[in-house]
């Protein structure tokens, strides 16, 4: 959940999203999945080397709770991670539990429907 101490409030335009650079072999992966936030940690995955469990306490704004200026890239994901959640929640959403469709490839995330004939496309 995001605090009341926010840098930089959800919308602002300074809030960018990130691009990660392919730096393992998980940018050779390509997957399609649905799901909520089971798949948050297969996201995670797709665009790092670490472990999913290694954010749960990360700086500021990945895990629990969330405030203050976020320490650095990987912390400003999360924010607007948070970001996101919240405008889905505030739309009427259930982003934590709602089903939702994304494919990694080469280590970027994309959302949205992918015809079944989409040659990188494996549902799981």
């Amino acid at each position: 959940s995001l605090g009341t101490s926010i840098c930089c409030p959800c919308g602002s335009p300074d809030l960018q999203p990130l691009t990660f650079v392919p730096t393992s072999p998980a940018s050779q992966r390509s997957h399609v999945h649905r799901r909520g936030l089971i798949e948050l940690a297969g996201t995670v995955n797709c665009v790092g080397t670490r472990t999913p469990v290694a954010y749960m306490n990360y700086g500021c704004y990945c895990g629990l709770g969330g405030h203050g200026q976020p320490l650095d890239a990987i912390d400003w994901c999360c924010h607007y991670h948070d970001c996101c959640y919240k405008r889905a929640e505030d739309a009427g959403c259930s982003p934590k539990m709602d089903r939702y469709s994304w494919k990694c490839v080469d280590q970027h995330i994309l959302c949205g429907e992918f015809p079944a004939s989409d040659p990188v496309a494996t549902v799981s």
